[in-house]
């Protein structure tokens, strides 16, 4: 379903948050060290044994989130099984994916929810200023592949979101996306570094 661009904003301002608080400046972004940092304790399901791993596959066949109890630290299990999954783009997704659960404290599955987590694990994993601000390097599906660490799937829906996004504003960004870069880069706001800068998001 589709949501509203204020819906897509705020998640996308909460990953630029994470970015900055969390010093993140390469790609492709390690889940498993920014699950430490957040305290979220992984779980692949090749670590689980007879009733537990049913009931994991019961619950998701790709992974799911567990939030904190008094007795256990929040959780994510996911599918490791390369066979099944296909790629290992799909596992870290997978992760990501449960990350926004975390991160946004939802401790419930809803429609809106899982349309937030799956456009939060894409953006996360690749954000979408970052490819416009880099379009020389990865202007094709294998690159943005193997430097982001994404299934071909995902790979497809970014470059199909950076030519609507470009299609519409040029290579322009947003000051929140401009934060993004330079955060990325360590460095503080230079104009020069940009080309158009875009004043007013909808």
């Amino acid at each position: 379903m589709l949501r509203t661009k204020k819906f897509y904003r705020i998640i996308r301002d909460k990953i630029i948050e994470i970015y900055q608080d969390y010093g993140i400046k390469t790609f492709p972004v390690d889940e498993i060290e920014l699950c430490k940092k957040m305290g979220i304790v992984l779980v692949p399901y090749s670590q689980l044994k007879g009733e537990e791993l049913r009931l994991a596959y019961k619950r998701s066949p790709n992974g799911f989130y567990a939030p904190r109890t008094y007795e256990t630290p929040p959780m994510i299990y996911y599918n490791d099984n390369l066979e099944e999954v296909m790629s290992y783009g799909r596992i870290r997704y997978t992760i990501f994916h449960e990350i926004k659960h975390y991160v946004f404290d939802e401790k419930v599955e809803t429609e809106e929810n899982e349309d937030g987590a799956q456009y939060f694990a894409k953006y996360f994993m690749c954000p979408i200023p970052y490819l416009i601000y880099n379009i020389n390097d990865y202007s094709n599906i294998e690159s943005v592949r193997q430097g982001f660490g994404v299934s071909t799937q995902v790979a497809e829906f970014l470059l199909d979101s950076v030519n609507r996004r470009t299609f519409r504003f040029g290579n322009g960004l947003f000051k929140r996306e401009i934060e993004l870069i330079d955060s990325i880069y360590n460095r503080e706001f230079d104009a020069s570094n940009y080309g158009m800068i875009l004043q007013f998001e909808e």
